[in-house]
């Protein structure tokens, strides 16, 4: 699998230009670290080895800590778990990433026929998704975040801004991020259309309604740009007109909530007389 070629350092930093701390907490000095345990066999450990390799989490938990007010730290570790998950342990504030989600992201991109490029980028793309994802829910747990609604379809539409508002060199680089962890929804709804009972009782939305909500979101984020997600087997219609007033309302809602989290920008020294 080729290497990514993404960049994230100071991701968050980028994110969130628009706000500012309104008072500074002195104890709120929390950091985001990433560790990467040795997975159980060799053919994981090379996937392990090429997420690693990236240096996208270690950069974008890099860029977490220098902007978000953390009361203490978190950290994000890559292990294996027995099963495909990710979760956020809230008793030892921790984001868990199992090999196995990674690996079961891999095998749905390489039996699309993907190159290894576009395997690596779909690969990064998604993981990250669901690192933000988790990171999302450890933010509520820890900020004590006001959520009305289903967290999980919240923290959803946290990844999905913080991937479209990152900062990246290249303006489709979010886009692309995004709609990898789409394709994988799709997949997974479409492996589990022959069920009987879905569990319409879950808390999280059945994984089409996922797919689509993401669609919506890259698409409402630039509509004129993204007009190739609107169509047959794609976004209807219906739904693509109200997807740029959603995005801006998810953009919008998620900035005040973490407004007051928002490590302040450095006073730059006045220039002496």
């Amino acid at each position: 699998m080729g290497k990514s070629k993404l960049r994230a350092l100071a991701m968050a930093s980028l994110i969130f230009t628009t706000l500012s701390a309104a008072t500074p907490n002195p104890d709120a000095n929390g950091k985001l670290n990433v560790m990467y345990e040795r997975a159980l066999d060799d053919d994981m450990q090379e996937l392990a080895d090429a997420i690693r390799d990236t240096k996208i989490f270690d950069e974008m938990a890099l860029g977490l800590s220098e902007t978000l007010l953390l009361p203490r730290d978190m950290n994000v570790v890559f292990r294996n778990c027995g099963q495909p998950n990710a979760f956020y342990d809230p008793g030892r504030t921790e984001i868990v990433m199992c090999y196995e989600l990674v690996e079961m992201f891999a095998e749905t991109f390489v039996k699309d026929g993907a190159s290894d490029e576009e395997v690596g980028e779909n690969l990064v793309g998604t993981t990250m998704f669901f690192f933000l994802h988790e990171l999302g829910h450890g933010l509520v747990h820890q900020l004590d975040l006001p959520i009305t609604g289903r967290e999980e379809d919240a923290v959803d539409q946290l990844a999905a801004m913080m991937l479209l508002d990152g900062g990246w060199e290249d303006d489709d680089q979010g886009m692309l991020l995004l709609s990898g962890a789409a394709i994988q929804f799709g997949e997974l709804a479409a492996k589990m259309g022959d069920q009987e009972d879905p569990a319409f009782w879950g808390e999280h939305s059945l994984d089409v309604q996922r797919m689509f909500n993401m669609l919506c979101m890259i698409y409402g984020s630039k509509p004129e740009a993204y007009a190739m997600f609107v169509g047959p087997d794609m976004l209807p219609k219906e739904r693509a007109e109200r997807c740029p007033k959603e995005y801006e309302q998810v953009s919008r809602s998620w900035r005040r909530l973490l407004g007051d989290h928002v490590r302040p920008e450095p006073e730059t020294p006045s220039a002496g007389v």
